[in-house]
């Protein structure tokens, strides 16, 4: 047998000895690591449970008139929206009275306004 044969032979009978090893069942840590590729705000659907109820994705202001994007509704100040009346559009901000009488505030980047207000270096 050439030397090149006797070395796939070995690297084969490596392989199928090691492979139980391998084939056997993870760890079970290894369920628990993060995919490194998901984005930070991703959440498996069935682990959440709880609904937002408002959800603002746009602002529109011009001198004669103000729209926010709300739910996929567009919506001026005045307008309803379920049992919430929509009070003010500001820049960032839309602000409701619920029905129960509270006062409820959508931020449009809610992220951006909780960080810190210190400059990037």
């Amino acid at each position: 047998m050439h030397s090149s044969a006797r070395k796939l032979l070995f690297f084969t009978l490596l392989f199928l000895v090691g492979t139980p090893e391998i084939l056997a069942a993870p760890p079970a840590s290894a369920s628990r690591i993060p995919d490194p590729m998901r984005p930070p705000f991703f959440t498996v659907a069935s682990r959440r449970k709880t609904s937002v109820p408002y959800r603002l994705t746009s602002i529109l202001i011009a001198p004669d008139r103000r729209i926010a994007t709300i739910n996929g509704q567009r919506l001026e100040p005045g307008d309803h929206l379920g049992d919430a009346i929509v009070l003010r559009i500001e820049p960032s901000r839309v602000i409701l009275r619920l029905g129960t009488g509270g006062i409820l505030i959508l931020a449009l980047y809610p992220a951006l306004l909780r960080s810190s207000s210190r400059s990037p270096r």
